[in-house]
């Protein structure tokens, strides 16, 4: 605590208050420092052993003290016994008084000759003082002596007490501390042996301990909050009833409450097996002794033997000879090395069946054998603020004045037990003006005592390890995760590898969007970083506070240790920074600046950068370093919002710069010509340049991966593509004035996205865009004067989603069947109305021979519907086809589930003859048809989840359909006739209601086929003419349809 009182006085606080806030934390460092690593709430001490043995060695040692020992350890009692061997040391004696200090129960066997060992009554003064001071129970146990000869000290008692005082006849007032501890420990209640026999009296003393455990237990864990809910989880992962062996692992950051968890559950379920050890500080005790003490001391919790083990393989031999075939429970607290595990606990064949054993570790890497991982959460915000509550106030909820005072520490805490304990504890009984200066200091320079117990995680990384976690806590915390693992990668820091330790080790958390860490972890970071020089930020490796970025530059403070600055800031900030201030930043890799008014251009910019990211830019031209130096290791450049700047540099003198962003730099008209050339870019993005109208005529980038012109309204033609360009995957060409696409568009060979969205002017597209086989996705929504697109679309089969929404499409070509897993979207497009039908349910007469000929293929089904979000169906809805044959629904249910969309929805699909024909039921059902002339043919679309049917249709889909189709298909240059079992269902997704069919669905003359019955009942005078598989048969429910009628 001595670094913390420096610390905070080196800051020349202001606050009135502060100093009694440096008295409180020098005075009571202790607490802070004792505060459990995972603990999440007690109102009593957290402890380390259960039970502290005093005993005379000589006289009780192999015989009641060891039948004793033996019996707690059975129980599950955690019991601390002096060995013989440790009595040969000087040191032993503080050793001894730590461990009574970490005991809740002293168990004080009083025999003959205790009080002639000056050992044990040194002990038993330290019992009685724990006593006194922390509540220790003390529990006298009184072996072949009377307890009144103890408290009066008679008999051997005074005999080694004349003895006491001859020796100590300088120091009387040691000896009279000793008679004072053994007259009031006499006094306390105990057992007496007296002709009494041994078991019955080592059996009634467990049950006390185990009792009086259980009730310290309960009432501790009455302030443990969310430690129920979270014993129950684990308990339950143990799967206690089961007869294998059974490894599960505690995983979680620093101070989240993975040890105090397993001591709960080791308490609650120990009894259950023969032996149980909880092995605690693996870490710190393997970095102090290495493993063999380890070994030794799960051998003997385990096997109740004290062994000699000469090196880790003996003591890897026994722990898997003698504990094969015991049912055991091994609680691994804190590990933090590989090698720890596979020296302690290597494998489940090591132990008997039934067995368990809990690791807690921050390494989830370390967790591969594990049949489960409980990953430890914080608390939320209901919990925290109960746990603040019970440690600042001592009730279960804040007084209301300190309400939102409250809520500030929980929010501050982010849930973490450690912080809320350390933090409740210090601010209890004080004031609100306490409160309040607290938090705001908080917020500069967090509790050290916090910081340090998380700083143990930071402490284990390796170098790189470290300064990605550093990176990411100083810039990029809750940023998007691929430009994280991007930036990263430009400064050269390994991140697939490097992020995947930190996650593992629960310092940071990543998901597919988002790269994240507690704030607490990264106010430890930064703390870090000011620790590197508090008097002068210039010194720092990292900056990001505009406070010392500006202090920094305006008085040309920089040096070679600066490595990273970056300043985002939500409001636009004024700085007049000296012109040569970055000059002296020789070592300098990345530097951010966004929403900074500079007065003063920068003169010099290090060529050390590797990541240069600039928005706002106040002059017409980049620094003339920009233009002049050549960037040998700049791999990322972004220029946002240079609204002046009029021209580019020459790329050729950044040549391995692999991404760079021109992003609304509203008068640059052209970019310099070397940007088509530049053989080592993989990401180029010029976008929202309205003014931007020349470009290179070719584009020869051979590492080229993604290219965006998006938004550069002013393009009327983009560069022809390169046969060397066979790495781009995406290619956004969205908003741009181009009439069409250049065929070379074909080398792209790679390409996965194409977006080519409101390009007003484009009219058609060329027919080597259909021959990219990997092509994905295909956005040409709103070029309203684009007409349509070639037949051969079937030979980019790998296409799911085109969206022509807002075109002047009429038709969808034939091909597009081909496509079985397109998503398609037509929303807006200039098509013309279908009859509808109304209602979740058709039906029909049909001839019989119809469709129980060999003629008859399947049935195409058409439904228009809509969802309708709700907060049971999680954003998702789900419909169902069924075929209904004379009254009687087939088996056959094709589905669909998809996320809820406010808009109409068109689902399409196509069922086989042989998919209805697949279970006995429905065949026979389908045969029984043949022997009438007619049968009633219908679907019925049943939802669940809020799915509402607006309308439905189907029709019969005949051999001559299939046969119509192909012969289209063969008037392509690549022709494809597809079998009819490869007819697949099709999805499409439109936002209004919409129409697929061959040109314009007219109105229907008697020929074609009756208009529907009141009842709903489809015409059975006439069987429809099929002309193309997408025509779907309409019929109307109750009444006419709401459709205008047109003619065909």
């Amino acid at each position: 605590m001595r670094k913390l009182h420096t610390t905070i006085m080196n800051r020349n606080w202001s606050t009135a208050y502060f100093p009694q806030l440096l008295y409180i934390i020098s005075r009571f460092g202790n607490i802070f420092q004792m505060a459990s690593s995972s603990s999440f709430s007690s109102s009593t001490p957290s402890w380390k052993y259960d039970v502290f043995l005093s005993f005379r060695g000589e006289e009780t040692r192999n015989t009641f003290t060891d039948h004793l020992y033996d019996a707690l350890k059975k129980k599950g009692i955690i019991t601390f016994r002096d060995e013989e061997k440790l009595e040969t040391g000087k040191s032993i004696l503080s050793e001894l008084f730590k461990a009574i200090e970490d005991s809740t129960i002293a168990l004080v066997i009083l025999s003959k000759n205790y009080a002639s060992s000056t050992w044990c009554l040194d002990e038993l003064g330290k019992i009685v003082d724990c006593m006194k001071e922390k509540g220790m129970t003390v529990l006298p146990v009184f072996y072949d002596v009377d307890p009144s000869d103890v408290r009066k000290q008679l008999k051997t008692f005074e005999k080694a007490f004349v003895a006491h005082e001859e020796r100590f006849k300088e120091n009387m007032e040691k000896v009279e501390m000793w008679k004072n501890a053994l007259t009031e420990v006499a006094n306390l209640k105990g057992w007496h042996l007296l002709n009494r026999p041994e078991s019955k009296i080592i059996q009634n003393i467990v049950e006390d301990i185990w009792h009086k455990l259980s009730y310290a237990f309960s009432e501790c864990n009455e302030g443990k909050v969310g430690i129920i809910s979270r014993g129950e989880k684990l308990v339950s992962l143990l799967s206690i009833g089961s007869n294998d062996v059974r490894i599960i692992g505690l995983w979680g950051m620093g101070g989240i409450g993975k040890t105090t968890l397993a001591r709960v559950v080791f308490r609650m379920v120990s009894e259950k097996f023969e032996r149980s050890c909880f092995l605690s500080n693996v870490k710190e005790e393997y970095e102090k002794s290495g493993l063999v003490p380890l070994q030794h001391l799960l051998i003997l919790k385990l096997l109740n033997e004290s062994m000699n083990i000469h090196d880790v393989d003996e003591g890897v031999f026994i722990i898997k000879n003698r504990l094969r075939h015991k049912r055991i429970l091994l609680i691994l607290d804190d590990v933090n090395q590989l090698e720890q595990l596979d020296n302690l606990a290597g494998n489940h064949i090591w132990f008997g069946l039934g067995s368990r054993i809990i690791i807690t570790t921050r390494d989830k890497h370390l967790l591969q054998l594990a049949d489960d991982i409980y990953d430890v959460e914080g608390l939320d915000d209901g919990e925290a603020l109960n746990l603040l509550s019970l440690k600042a106030f001592k009730t279960d909820h804040p007084p209301k004045d300190f309400l939102e005072l409250s809520k500030d520490v929980v929010h501050y805490a982010k849930g973490l037990p450690l912080a809320i304990e350390t933090l409740g504890s210090f601010l209890f009984n004080r004031g609100v003006d306490i409160w309040k200066s607290t938090l705001n200091r908080l917020k500069e320079f967090p509790e050290s005592a916090i910081l340090q117990k998380l700083k143990i995680g930071y402490d284990a990384l390796q170098e790189t390890e470290q300064k990605i976690f550093l990176y990411i806590a100083c810039f990029f915390n809750h940023e998007e995760k691929d430009s994280v693992v991007k930036t990263l990668d430009h400064l050269g820091l390994y991140p697939d590898v490097g992020l995947r330790v930190l996650v593992d080790k629960s310092l940071i958390k990543m998901n597919d969007s988002e790269v994240c860490m507690y704030d607490l972890l990264q106010e430890m970071c930064q703390e870090i970083v000011r620790e590197e020089c508090r008097e002068d930020p210039g010194k720092r490796s990292m900056l990001w506070s505009f406070e010392d970025v500006n202090i920094v530059l305006s008085n040309n403070m920089g040096t070679e240790a600066i490595q990273g600055m970056a300043l985002k800031l939500l409001e636009l900030k004024e700085a007049n920074w000296n012109p040569e201030s970055f000059s002296k930043m020789r070592h300098l890799k990345l530097l951010i600046i966004d929403n900074v008014h500079l007065l003063h251009d920068p003169k010099h910019l290090p060529n050390s950068l590797r990541v240069f990211i600039w928005s706002g830019y106040p002059s017409k031209s980049l620094p003339s370093s920009l233009h002049l130096k050549t960037f040998e290791r700049l791999k990322s450049l972004q220029l946002i919002k240079f609204q002046k700047i009029i021209e580019t540099p020459d790329f050729h003198k950044v040549p391995i710069l692999e991404k760079l962003v021109l992003e609304d730099c509203l008068n640059l008209p052209r970019v310099h010509p070397s940007i088509g050339v530049h053989k080592k870019l993989i990401h180029l993005c010029i976008k929202g340049c309205r003014n931007l109208r020349s470009l290179p005529t070719k584009l020869e980038m051979e590492s080229l991966e993604t290219l965006i012109l998006s938004g550069c309204s002013k393009i009327k033609k983009i560069p022809e593509f390169g046969e060397n360009m066979r790495r781009v995957l995406k290619l956004y060409l969205d908003g741009i004035a181009i009439t069409k696409l250049p065929t070379s568009i074909g080398h792209l060979t790679s390409l996965s996205l194409l977006n080519i969205k409101d390009c007003k002017s484009l009219t058609c597209l060329p027919s080597t865009l259909f021959n990219l086989k990997l092509l994905k996705e295909m956005n040409i929504s709103g070029c309203s004067k684009l007409e349509g697109w070639p037949e051969i679309l079937g030979n980019a089969e790998s296409v799911k989603e085109l969206d022509v929404c807002g075109t002047a499409v009429k038709e969808v070509p034939s091909s597009n069947g081909l496509l079985k897993n397109l998503m398609l979207s037509l929303r807006g497009c200039k098509s013309r109305s279908w009859y509808q039908s109304m209602g979740a349910e058709v039906n029909i007469k049909e001839p019989s021979s119809h469709f129980c000929s060999n003629d008859w293929m399947g049935i195409a089904v058409c439904v228009v519907f809509f969802s309708i979000p709700h907060h049971q169906n999680k954003g998702y809805y789900s419909l169902f086809c069924r075929l209904i044959v004379n009254g009687n629904k087939l088996n056959v249910a094709p589905s669909i589930s998809r996320a809820v969309s406010s808009s109409d929805n068109i689902w399409l699909l196509y069922l086989l003859n042989q998919y209805c024909k697949e279970s006995k039921e429905d065949l026979k059902l389908l045969k029984e048809c043949e022997a009438n002339e007619f049968s009633e043919i219908g679907i019925k679309i049943e939802t669940i989840l809020n799915a509402k049917v607006k309308k439905c249709g189907f029709r019969m889909v005949y051999k001559k359909d299939i046969e119509d189709l192909n012969e289209t298909m063969s008037q392509s240059s690549n022709p494809i006739i597809i079998p009819y079992e490869d007819l697949g269902v099709l999805h499409h997704n439109s936002d209004s209601s919409m129409v697929v069919g061959e040109g314009n669905i007219a109105k229907r003359t008697r020929d074609d086929y009756d208009c529907a019955r009141p009842s709903g009942e489809g015409s059975s005078n006439d069987m429809p003419n099929p002309k193309r598989i997408e025509k779907l048969q309409e019929f109307k429910t109750h009444g006419n349809s709401d459709c205008a009628e047109s003619s065909e």
